[in-house]
């Protein structure tokens, strides 16, 4: 993947990471890894601030946040495609040699290398339910005319009526309506097209 594609942010993000000492980036990727397998619930960078403060490292919240996604983005794609520990430091070189640092790439390719194929099973074996954020079963929609309004001034104009009817992640149906603007409903439905011609292109 070429530094363009990753997100805003992520080669800054990737210097500040590499900065941090070995054996706190080590931690630090052990609990990524426990955050992306579902047994951690958040990494609590709040704690690896001040652990980098008492070693010299003053950085901001925002930069170890930054700095931990950075690590999230990278491991969760490791995840998804089942990388060996080979392919995952092919993937953290293949961003360039400016951007991860080679002791940096040899902690996390050491961490990988003790649980990445783990993760990776323990992911691919999660009940749906875990990872069913909800899905949407049916979407319709209606141009339609107010006819009668308690304000004079939106008598007559058109708006879009949406019902949409949602499946949590128990699969208990949930029906929303709700009201949109045509400009609302042409910037929204442009946006949708623009999805899929991503989706095209990538496919």
């Amino acid at each position: 993947m070429a530094v363009a594609d990753t997100p805003t942010g992520f080669v800054p993000a990737v210097g500040v990471l590499c900065t941090f000492p070995q054996d706190l980036l080590a931690e630090l990727t052990n609990d990524v890894l426990d955050f992306l397998s579902y047994t951690l619930g958040a990494v609590d960078t709040a704690s690896y601030r001040k652990r980098l403060r008492a070693s010299g490292i003053d950085l901001t919240a925002v930069k170890v946040q930054g700095a931990t996604n950075a690590l999230i983005y990278s491991l969760r794609d490791a995840v998804v495609n089942k990388l060996d520990q080979a392919g995952l430091v092919a993937k953290l070189k293949g961003y360039g040699a400016t951007v991860w640092s080679g002791k940096s790439v040899n902690v996390v390719k050491h961490v990988w290398g003790e649980r990445g194929a783990q993760v990776c099973q323990a992911a691919a074996s999660l009940p749906q339910s875990i990872m069913n954020i909800g899905r949407l079963v049916s979407f319709k929609w209606a141009l339609k005319m107010s006819v009668e309004c308690n304000t004079a001034k939106n008598l007559n104009r058109a708006f879009i009526a949406v019902d949409l009817k949602v499946a949590d992640g128990a699969d208990c149906v949930h029906t929303k309506s709700f009201e949109m603007s045509l400009f609302h409903f042409q910037n929204w439905s442009k946006q949708l097209r623009e999805i899929n011609n991503v989706i095209n292109d990538d496919i």
